[in-house]
Parts: structure tokens; sequence; C-alpha cells
């Protein structure tokens, strides 16, 4: 019997939501999809667009089977709103959701078998770069990296291979590039540089009998680092507010 999934990525200032219909005979057909760009919080437009997709797709979210979600790392604040979106779906349809690292999901389009590895870098503030780093052999996808916060410093040494570059860091940094990172790293800007959730539903068509899936209250974020109020409340710069 088919199934139907809905995905969403917010974990960068390009959201995305796509629903897959997920066929008997093992392909995964995109149906509707929709993407937009927000500079603040993808709050203000979340609920309406999931609305205008479902409609596009012909469904309602009572028809989905599976809501697949882009944990992060990336915005703290986006993270939240694409999570918390697919958790109150579940809860209210008592459907499973799968995670995965929104990393990963910037690869799926360019792992190919026997190919080089698939450097992603994403902007985490602060100096420092959101780091993961793929390669796909006998149709199996392998994690060479593990994601991490790290400097460009650090990306340098871990980078020994050479591979395509993604993500939204490396036109930030690539002024810094050492001439070994250049000559490393090939960068494709047809390529998108951000999360996509049309990506996110094969990876998990792919993979649902391969990972767990959670119910509404085990599905979490992928935070990697402190947040900006976490750094002032360590370092003493944020004061909690006086008692009454």
């Amino acid at each position: 019997m088919d199934q139907f999934c809905f995905s969403v990525d917010t974990s960068s200032p390009a959201g995305s939501i796509a629903i897959h219909r997920f066929h008997s005979n093992e392909s995964a057909e995109l149906l509707a999809t929709t993407e937009w760009t927000r500079k603040k919080s993808h709050s203000d437009v979340i609920t309406v667009l999931s609305q205008q997709t479902l409609k596009d797709a012909g469904l309602s979210v009572h028809d989905i089977n599976y809501f697949a979600c882009g944990c992060g790392p990336g915005s703290f604040t986006g993270i939240r709103v694409g999570l918390n979106l697919v958790r109150a779906f579940a809860y209210a349809t008592n459907k499973p959701i799968f995670t995965i690292n929104s990393l990963r999901v910037l690869a799926e389009p360019s792992l190919k078998n026997d190919g080089p590895p698939i450097y992603l870098m994403m902007n985490a503030f602060k100096n420092l770069i959101y780091f993961a780093a793929y390669q796909k052999k006998n149709d199996i996808v392998s994690e060479i990296h593990s994601p991490s916060a790290l400097t460009l410093t650090q990306i340098e040494t871990s980078i020994c291979t050479p591979g395509l570059g993604l993500g939204s860091a490396i036109d930030l940094y690539k002024s810094d590039f050492s001439e070994k990172l250049n000559q490393t790293l090939t960068v494709d800007n047809h390529k998108s540089q951000y999360p996509q959730a049309l990506d996110l539903g094969q990876i998990c068509h792919k993979n649902l009998e391969k990972s767990n899936l959670f119910n509404w209250k085990e599905a979490k974020a992928l935070y990697i680092r402190a947040s900006e109020a976490e750094e002032k409340l360590k370092d003493g710069s944020l004061k909690p507010a006086p008692k009454l």
C-alpha cells in the first residue's frame, strides 16, 4: 500500500516543505514542495505554507504516514520551528517522526556511488562552521566526519582527500582558504547550498527500515554548540532577572 511522507527543514534561512508518495514498488514520488527564504523566524509562515503544500498534494495531515524533519545543526530558533511543527502533527495523528541531521540532507543529491567525499560547511557564527563529511560506496553512505562546530583551521586539518564542498559557509570563508584547501575542495555554485526537504523525503524513504522512528515526545534537535544566551550565562555577561 502506498504511504505518504511530510518533510520539513528550517535549520537555515532557506526553509522548505515536501510531500512524497512512497510507492509499494519502492519508489518515492514528489507530490508537492514549497521553498522560501526568511532572514528572521520561519514561524511566521510555516503554518500557512504547510497547509498550502498539503493542499497542493491533495492530502490532509491525517493522510500522512511519516513526518520527517532536519534536526540541525543550524539556527537554534529555525530548528525548533520545523521540529515543533512535525511534533504537533505527529501528536495529532499518532504517526512517527523520522529525524536526521541537516548536513546529511544537504549532502544527499551530491552523493554518487564511488564518488569523492562531500564536505558540508554551514555558518555557525562566532567564527565557527558546522562541518561534516560523507561518502557513498557500494550504495552505502558513510559518515567520514560527524557534525561538529569547528574553526576554519580545524576544518583544513580534517580535509585530506579531494572532494566537493557545499554549504553557505564556503562563500563566507573562501577568501580565508589556504592554497591547499582551495586545491583540495571543489565548489559547485550551481548546487543548493542549503538543506532541502525534497532530499530529506528521499532519505526517509531509503532508510525507514534502517533507522529509528520516534514518537512526538522522543524527536530531538541536534544542538552542537551552546546558544548565545547560554554562552552569556556561562561567561557571566547575562544576569538572571532580579526577584520582585
